[in-house]
């Protein structure tokens, strides 16, 4: 048995993730596995809520009821970033069904471990 590494398909590297925040991490090895990941902001997460409130206000992006509308709904509607957030902090969102991510690390471009406050 060996360890998990990118070359195997044990460690998924995700670079620039914080180029989308506040939408669904788009990935052939998430969507293999029925994992969805999202990063939020403070303020993207503020953003978001206000576009989806508008969204549903004019029926746009689909009609009530459609399936990635409801889905941010509910995600929105109870998780909050926590509200002693810096402005500098990120709350990631992970949907993992089969509860098969057993750890995630963020890094800098160095690929040194990043600061966590969990």
């Amino acid at each position: 048995m060996g360890y998990p590494t990118p070359t195997n398909g044990g460690v998924l590297i995700i670079e620039d993730i914080l180029l989308h925040l506040a939408e669904l991490v788009q990935n052939a090895a998430l969507k293999k596995y029925g994992i969805e990941l999202m990063y939020l902001t403070r303020e993207s997460y503020a953003a978001k809520k206000r576009q989806l409130a508008e969204q549903q206000k004019n029926n746009v992006g689909g009609p009530v009821g459609d399936p990635f509308v409801e889905r941010y709904k509910s995600l929105f509607g109870t998780m909050t970033p926590t509200p002693s957030a810096s402005s500098n902090s990120v709350t990631l969102y992970v949907n993992d069904p089969e509860k098969r991510v057993i750890n995630l690390e963020d890094q800098d471009a160095d690929g040194k471990p990043l600061k966590t406050r969990s």
